[in-house]
């Protein structure tokens, strides 16, 4: 015959719900957050491209961020009112409460965010293949075989080797 554990081995229920899509859900531990004293040092920090701190610095300005805090992801900029905050990574921004918002901040590739209510927009550097990014490596031309018309490998091997 089996009896039932004593109450203080029996593993704990938990009743967990879910409202809605995960991406949609914007609450997040904020215990591990980093503060930052300035935007530029958050900027630094997270080795932002220089080419995208006067547009990052013009979003912040527009919202009217007071401080500046981050995850392992991105730079959060708070804003003054308690709207949603612009969270601020190495080729984008999102968090803005209009499109018009985002446009006023730049015009070009403005999109509306996996967050719901809030649109976002790819800075000027943002890594994608040809968008003035990371540079796509280039492949290298080790020559050309004579005799197969192949091209030589790195090791320098042909189809005839």
């Amino acid at each position: 015959m089996h009896s039932s554990p004593p109450e203080d081995v029996r593993a704990p229920s938990y009743d967990v719900t879910v409202s809605g899509p995960l991406d949609e859900i914007d609450e997040e531990d904020t215990s591990a957050e980093r503060v930052f004293s300035s935007l530029d040092q958050a900027l630094m920090e997270y080795r932002i491209p220089l080419e995208n701190h006067d547009i990052i610095r013009h979003a912040v300005t527009l919202i009217g961020a007071e401080r500046f805090t981050g995850t392992t992801a991105y730079i959060k900029a708070h804003r003054r009112d308690g709207g949603p905050v612009l969270r601020i990574q190495s080729g984008f921004i999102n968090g803005f409460v209009s499109r018009e918002e985002a446009e006023a901040v730049s015009a070009e590739d403005v999109w509306p965010s996996g967050r719901t209510g809030v649109w976002g927009l790819t800075l000027p550097v943002h890594g994608h293949p040809n968008s003035g990014g990371t540079p796509k490596a280039q492949a290298r031309d080790y020559g050309t075989c004579e005799v197969c018309w192949t091209k030589f490998t790195a090791a320098g091997t042909c189809a005839c080797s």
